[in-house]
């Protein structure tokens, strides 16, 4: 891409450059783009990348850029629980994406919201447990049980939000085709509009 090389750039031109040649160190093609440098030197000479991943120091400096990927590899949101419900978060996450056939970001992202409230709930529920076998209790663990009970109940009814407008965001839409007759009704009386322009015989009305 050509920019102009001059001394005083107009304002138009300034926000050209800005936006096209400079832009953020957070700007997703440039992340890609150092990415692709760093796995490039790293893999050039290896046919395929080894079964134990690669290396924690080239994994670093390609971290930015699976972040970005986040709604598809799910990098992100692992992040978000304990390490022992990383490994169910990732599956329930792909089987609510695959039930669902989700496609767009939005889509993505409340499969994403549904399965981390779900698994928030257990991972709460699981703390709350741990707290009905203790025999002694004060204010602190009083309050502290009180709060995980909240958080169960609050994590359940963000899943169900989550699952309800997913739900209705891949249900069919709904065509409906309404014909209606003119009709004037007083208590027990119809008068129909007659389609030649003619009064009605007000002997004719029912009563």
């Amino acid at each position: 891409m050509h920019f102009p090389t001059k001394q005083n750039y107009t304002i138009k031109e300034t926000e050209h450059v800005l936006l096209n040649r400079l832009g953020t160190s957070h700007d997703p093609r440039i992340v890609m783009k150092q990415a692709s440098e760093v796995l490039s030197e790293y893999l050039k000479d290896k046919q395929e990348i080894p079964d134990e991943g690669i290396d924690a120091s080239v994994h670093i400096k390609v971290d930015r850029a699976l972040s970005l990927l986040n709604l598809d590899n799910h990098h992100l949101l692992l992040q978000t629980v304990g390490e022992r419900y990383k490994g169910f978060l990732l599956e329930m996450c792909r089987q609510i994406t695959e039930e669902y056939s989700c496609a767009t970001a939005s889509q993505k992202a409340l499969a994403q919201m549904a399965a981390s409230a779900y698994v928030r709930s257990l991972e709460y529920g699981d703390k709350l447990n741990g707290q009905i076998g203790i025999n002694w209790h004060d204010k602190a663990l009083n309050a502290y049980t009180a709060i995980l009970s909240k958080e169960v109940d609050r994590a359940y009814r963000q899943f169900v939000s989550a699952m309800t407008l997913l739900k209705q965001m891949k249900a069919p839409e709904l065509s409906v085709n309404i014909k209606t007759n003119t009709a004037f009704v007083a208590q027990n009386q119809q008068i129909n509009a007659n389609k030649h322009g003619k009064h009605t015989d007000p002997q004719n009305l029912t009563s």
